[in-house]
């Protein structure tokens, strides 16, 4: 009797509808989670972008008139935010000359770090202008948690 019905052309059709409508689900899903992904790295690129603008204007006036309490203080507040861990400034040699966390101040990054190998990729001078590509990365921090670096030169 079993066997009867696994033979006939309902099962098989039944299987067959089956088969398609997981088939076509695991493809939709795969394709609505790629579309969200896009939208959400848009989403927080154009942040990441705001809020470092919104850093570079507002340290500009003190870079040009040397009042280092201002530009430690306006890290210090943009970047306790609770979706930022970390603003720093770093000269061309590699050192940390502010940051948002008074620990890295001081602390060297080599040229060979993802921080500095959008500009320094040759040593003896390094880019003008980043190109886009550049500008951003998405690495690991020591939790193994996903990070946005996000860098933007402040050119003299």
């Amino acid at each position: 009797m079993v066997r009867k019905s696994l033979n006939s052309l309902a099962a098989k059709l039944l299987i067959a509808v089956g088969t398609l409508m997981t088939l076509g689900s695991i493809v939709f899903g795969y394709i609505f989670i790629r579309y969200e992904e896009n939208i959400m790295m848009n989403n927080l690129m154009n942040y990441a972008h705001s809020t470092a603008d919104l850093v570079k204007r507002g340290v500009q006036h003190s870079m040009l008139s040397a009042e280092r309490e201002a530009i430690e203080q306006t890290l210090k507040v943009i970047g306790n935010g609770s979706d930022i861990r970390d603003i720093s400034i770093i000269d061309k040699k590699g050192r940390v000359l502010y940051s948002s966390q008074e620990s890295e101040v001081g602390r060297s990054v080599g040229k060979n770090s993802p921080t500095c190998q959008g500009c320094h990729t040759d040593n003896a001078k390094p880019l003008e202008a980043l190109p886009g590509s550049k500008v951003w990365m998405v690495v690991s921090d020591a939790t193994g948690a996903k990070v946005l670096k996000f860098i933007i030169p402040i050119y003299n």
